[in-house]
């Protein structure tokens, strides 16, 4: 037993939660009695319908001491079954009868189950009980039927009697046992031999046996000889058949006719009478056999058949039933046959064009078939759905609006307020009756609610209130509005005032986030843009001090900081340090440009540079004691912020803000911006260093000089041009710009890469001439000769050439592709083989596919289709294309960001599954079916149901935009009409689907 404290402690727990109210109203409204218990036993809910039933009105009134309300005969047999159900932690039903609120006891089928939480332990039972008085008071007629029917076969003054082939009983009725003189069971499994005389025993066996063998019934006068007594009788014998027809033994009825017409007499009289009670039942009665076959039937109206005797005996059930009811009623058949117990079941038949509802016992009659009793309970089920019809929509209607009814005094005091009150303020309806609006009314929203009240008293009219809050018992505040209206009596005096309050809360928070959401995808496009234009400019040039420079200055700009400046990390034999080689400062403070700062000064804030970890300091001044914080204070600094940078060639730089007078948060959006913006320098300052390193290796060949400078110049502005267009939307435009900037100086260099070969084949044999006919040259050529190595430069200077050859011929084959793939000449819808655009783009994407350090070849299966041309616009499609696969590649890639050092050797050892990338393609309802897939981590649900929203990404800032799935995702549904899905599980990889109409739709 608990306390009332403790019984409404364990009843909230069960409380549905706030926005689950339509769960509540289900509970509470459902036409059959629901209860919970908790862990501990206790029943702790029991829904309105149960309340209703026992006539409470609260859960608190029974919770501790409902089995009151069982009958006191039925008390421990439930309270039995309940102990051991939460023991085992197993399911139970049990039946008792409970008390109903006019003091009626009725029998209730109460079945439960037990719960668990998420984490799988045990959180108690849910039940629910079901009034079967009436089926409970039809079963017990029709066993008192049945043990009449039996008595009055046991009554019969004739034996009756079954005997197998062996001649052993298996059936006597009590006046062939009284007759022998011996109780049934002494007579069971005995033969004829061992009571009747010898030469009677001989002939009853004989007769026996000529019915098995003929199997045709014959009825004879035998004289039944028992020790002295001699009486005459009439037996009628027939075979005993089992359900095959096979002949088990024969069945016999022994009238003894020494009274003659006194037991005939009798016996029709009772046949008569028998007859009678069985005729007084409405059900009908079928004699079912276990495979389902109609043996015999009884019906009070023969019109209960709908069809004639001759349609149903000896047919099967699937013969005259729809199947799955004839399957309903073949399992219950058997359930019966094996558990040997009633089975009960209902089912629906159309009658004359109406569904009419059936109640089913199947009692199990020997071994091998059942009797069904079938009864019409339509008009039943019919007063039972229109009595939990009505009373749903009284209470639907008075108790669970979507809104709080509520009526206050004139005083303001509340008198009512709707059950469902709970689900919008966490009170409990007693909590708030009696109580004044002003204990739950924020108090700035007080003197709103009393204006109103007073206007109404004034005019008598109805109010609308502006939005006011209302406390929630969790101690937060809920946005409400409420309609109102004054009740007067019939001499018009005002009595109390009645409302309904609507919860705008969700629609309140809908509009601040809807606010929020459009303030952040300001921000992000702000800060994307911003991005794009550093990265430009940052790139756009092949200078390193410019890039620098140009970097300082924007961050400078975009954080609004007091000094931005870049760092060199520099090491000398004595000594490392790092140097201030770029600044954008406030100008009142002073130039750091040329500043010198050993790792020592500075000691775990060049570690964490070194070791590629961002340095983030809010406030110095709270930082402990060290070397660093005292000098970094002595600069002034208040707020520090470093990001380094690793290029590919090996140097470490950084950029380093800086923030003085005050403290200041970074925040991770900027973090973020600023890794890559840093991630955009480090590309570029690689391509600065190849710049330099070219333009040096062109000054060992003079003649070639100039050429080669147009062609950087020329592949500089290249560059520019794509960086440009590495942010557009379409893809299309991207590849064919590169491919129509490159294809010509490529097809320069390429022309003359054979001129520049057999010029320098010729100067090579004049010079071998020379040496040939002049083998003694001056002094100063000879010094010349040795200083430019000229043994190994006519050895080297043909596979110099020859390289360049080599490469000029991969980069037309790569420009090809482009030009392929952008089809930047097809902007029109025109008819193509898709396969083409998907080779191409997987020839741009070889080196990502390829294996570089710290991360695995990728393999691609193509599975491709017999698919016509497809009409379509063949460079957006393209486009599409290349956002896929190159998603597919990152996030194949994403498992290995950690392993930049590990050879071919260790990831393929160290990688159970080896990446893969499966396209195929085939044709559906005249559409092509195009599926990328990848083996990749896959995605929870949440990321996907987001996966084509613009700006919607998980790569970080500078990786991603945001727009690639969404444009494609545009490009397929707008521009094809088609379908673009994505189908993906956490560990099980990502699945995109295309479908695309072989036919585009005619404009116009």
């Amino acid at each position: 037993m608990v306390t009332n404290n403790q019984q409404k402690t364990i009843i909230k727990e069960y409380t549905v939660p706030e926005g689950q109210s339509d769960f509540r109203v289900m509970l509470d409204t459902a036409p059959v009695m629901i209860w919970m218990a908790c862990s501990d036993s206790v029943c702790n809910y029991f829904n309105s319908t149960w309340l209703k039933f026992i006539g409470k009105e609260a859960v608190e009134e029974i919770a501790d001491n409902w089995l009151e309300k069982v009958h006191p005969e039925d008390r421990k047999l439930c309270q039995d079954a309940y102990s051991q159900a939460f023991a085992a932690r197993t399911q139970f039903k049990r039946e008792y009868r409970l008390q109903r609120e006019d003091g009626e006891y009725r029998w209730m089928l109460d079945s439960a189950a037990p719960s668990f939480h998420q984490d799988g332990s045990f959180s108690g039972y849910v039940g629910y009980a079901v009034d079967i008085t009436e089926s409970k008071r039809a079963e017990q007629s029709l066993q008192r039927s049945y043990s009449l029917l039996y008595s009055i076969i046991d009554s019969i003054p004739d034996f009756i009697f079954a005997k197998d082939k062996e001649g052993k009983y298996v059936l006597v009725n009590s006046s062939l046992s009284n007759f022998i003189g011996k109780p049934i069971g002494e007579i069971i499994g005995k033969q004829d031999s061992d009571f009747f005389a010898a030469e009677n025993a001989q002939e009853y066996h004989n007769l026996d046996q000529k019915i098995i063998e003929t199997g045709i019934a014959e009825t004879v006068e035998e004289l039944l000889t028992l020790d002295k007594a001699k009486r005459a009788s009439l037996t009628t014998k027939s075979p005993w058949r089992d359900r095959e027809g096979k002949i088990r033994g024969v069945i016999g009825i022994s009238r003894d006719i020494t009274e003659g017409k006194r037991a005939e007499i009798a016996l029709k009289k009772s046949e008569a009478r028998n007859r009678a009670m069985l005729n007084a039942i409405p059900d009908l009665i079928f004699r079912v056999s276990k495979d389902g076959t109609y043996l015999d039937f009884r019906a009070s109206k023969e019109s209960q058949l709908m069809i004639t005797p001759s349609q149903i005996i000896g047919k099967s059930a699937w013969d005259i039933l729809p199947k799955e009811v004839a399957d309903k009623s073949n399992y219950y058949t058997n359930q019966a046959l094996n558990s040997n117990n009633i089975q009960i079941f209902e089912y629906q038949l159309p009658i004359n064009g109406k569904l009419h509802d059936y109640e089913a016992r199947l009692v199990p009659s020997g071994e091998d078939e059942v009797f069904a009793i079938l009864r019409d309970i339509t008009e039943r089920k019919s007063s039972e759905a229109t009595l939990a019809e009505n009373a749903a929509k009284f209470r639907s209607i008075v108790e669970n609006a979507n809104d709080i009814i509520f009526s206050l005094t004139l005083k303001g005091l509340f008198s009512y307020v709707s059950p469902n009150l709970v689900n919008f303020t966490g009170y409990e309806v007693p909590e708030w009756q009696g109580k004044s609006f002003r204990d739950f009314v924020h108090p700035d929203d007080i003197n709103l609610c009393l204006d109103l009240l007073s206007k109404m008293l004034i005019t008598g009219d109805r109010q609308s209130s502006p939005p006011y809050r209302l406390k929630h018992k969790d101690g937060g505040w809920r946005w409400h509005t409420s309609n109102i209206s004054i009740v007067k009596d019939a001499s018009g005096k005002f009595l109390y005032f009645v409302g309904i309050a609507r919860d705008i809360t969700e629609s309140k928070q809908s509009q601040q986030a809807l606010k929020k959401s459009e303030r952040q995808y300001k921000e992000l496009a702000a800060k994307e843009k911003l991005l794009n234009r550093i990265a430009s400019q940052i790139r756009a040039s092949l200078d390193i001090n410019t890039i620098l420079e140009t970097t300082v200055v924007e961050i400078y700009k975009l954080l609004q900081i007091d000094r931005c400046n870049f760092i060199w990390y520099r090491q000398s034999p004595y000594l490392s340090y790092w140097e201030v080689v770029q600044e954008a400062k406030s100008p009142e403070i002073s130039n750091h440009v040329g500043l010198q700062i050993s790792t020592t000064q500075i000691g775990f804030i060049s570690e964490k540079a070194l070791n590629k970890e961002i340095v983030r300091i809010d406030d110095v001044e709270k930082m402990p004691d060290s070397p660093e914080r005292s000098i970094l204070l002595s600069f002034d600094t208040r707020a520090i912020m470093t990001l380094p940078i690793h290029t590919q060639g090996g140097e470490i730089g950084g950029i380093n803000c800086s923030h003085y007078g005050e403290a200041r948060p970074w925040n991770d959006s900027e973090v973020e911006l600023l890794q890559a913006v840093a991630d955009q320098i480090a590309i570029a300052i690689y391509q600065a260093e190849l710049y330099e390193k070219s333009r040096i290796a062109a000054k060992t060949s003079e003649e070639k000089a100039q050429q080669l400078e147009n062609t950087l110049n020329e592949l500089q502005q290249t560059q520019s041009q794509l960086i440009q267009a590495e942010k557009m939307s379409s893809l299309g435009q991207l590849v064919a710009g590169i491919a129509h900037e490159i294809n010509n100086p490529v097809n320069f260099i390429h022309g003359n890469v054979n001129h520049a070969n057999n010029y320098a084949n010729d100067l090579l044999g004049i010079v071998e001439l020379y040496k040939k006919h002049y083998p003694q040259p001056v002094e100063k050529i000879q010094e010349e000769i040795e200083a430019v190595d000229f043994d190994f430069l006519k050895i080297d200077l043909p596979k110099l050439l020859a390289s360049m050859k080599m490469g000029t011929e991969r980069i037309r084959g790569i420009v090809l592709s482009l030009r392929n793939f952008s089809r930047l000449d097809e902007a029109e819808m025109k008819k193509v083989d898709i396969h083409e655009g998907i080779d191409s783009t997987l020839l741009l994407l070889q080196s990502r596919l390829k294996f570089k350090t710290g991360y695995p070849q990728i393999e691609v299966i193509k599975e491709y289709g017999n698919v016509p041309l497809v009409e379509c616009y063949p460079g957006q499609l393209n486009q599409v294309f290349m956002n896929l696969l190159a998603n597919a590649i990152d996030a194949l890639e994403e498992p290995f960001e950690n392993n930049s050092i590990l050879t071919e050797e260790q990831i393929n050892s160290s990688s159970q599954i080896k990446p893969q990338i499966k396209i195929s393609t085939q044709t559906q309802d005249e559409q092509v079916l195009i599926r990328i897939a990848d083996n990749g981590l896959g995605m929870t649900e949440e990321v996907s149901k987001r996966l084509f929203d613009p700006f919607f990404t998980t790569k970080p800032v500078g990786k991603g935009t945001g727009m690639g799935l969404s444009i494609s995702y545009q490009i397929i549904v707008e521009k094809h009409y088609g379908k673009l899905e994505c189908v993906s599980a956490p560990g099980q990889g990502a699945e995109f689907l295309l479908f695309i109409p072989l036919h585009q739709k005619k404009e116009g």
